[in-house]
């Protein structure tokens, strides 16, 4: 498609407007002085109508929704789950703690709203218990892969660290005789 100004022949081709528009104004405008003429002018309308970027809506359907919402039961259980293991260990959240749960809400960012954190906030207030995070799983009734990819994804953000490896254990062999 070619289009007609005046005089001149464009060819609706974007690369071809704006390596125009940059010829233009690397000549005599193009020494600090803004004002553009007609011609650049005319370039820049077509090129801002004619090529025109829009953002694109991403379609969501109902498998993402459900995939987030198990994504995001899945990270508030890890959430409790890490709280209960931090306060076991020495009844405080040390600064390395701190370090680990920031690393894990930075993994979580698009995936809690507003609420959640509220809900997280409020567990790192209260001290939580081995019964507590019992009763969480059969209120919120957790099935066995959430349990199991919090757990994998708890040992994977502690790493070899043997402090809290027999917490774990022993609440992975308290749940799993539910």
């Amino acid at each position: 498609m070619s289009i007609i100004i005046g005089n001149a022949t464009f060819a609706c081709n974007k690369y071809f407007l704006d390596a125009e528009i940059d010829r233009e104004l690397s000549g005599r405008f193009g020494n600090g002085n803004n004002n553009l003429n007609k011609r650049v002018k005319g370039l820049w309308f077509l090129s801002r109508i004619f090529f025109r970027t829009k953002k694109k809506s991403i379609p969501i359907s109902i498998y993402d929704s459900w995939e987030m919402q198990y994504n995001q039961i899945k990270y508030l259980f890890t959430f409790y789950m890490l709280i209960y293991l931090f306060f076991k260990d020495d009844d405080t959240i040390t600064n390395t703690e701190k370090k680990l749960i920031k690393k894990l809400l930075k993994k979580a960012r698009g995936i809690l709203n507003r609420e959640h954190y509220q809900i997280i906030s409020e567990f790192s207030k209260s001290k939580i218990s081995k019964n507590d995070v019992i009763n969480y799983v059969v209120e919120k009734k957790l099935n066995e892969k959430i349990i199991g990819e919090a757990l994998s994804d708890i040992k994977y953000l502690l790493g070899k660290k043997s402090i809290y490896t027999p917490f774990i254990q022993s609440i992975e062999s308290d749940i799993n005789y539910l």
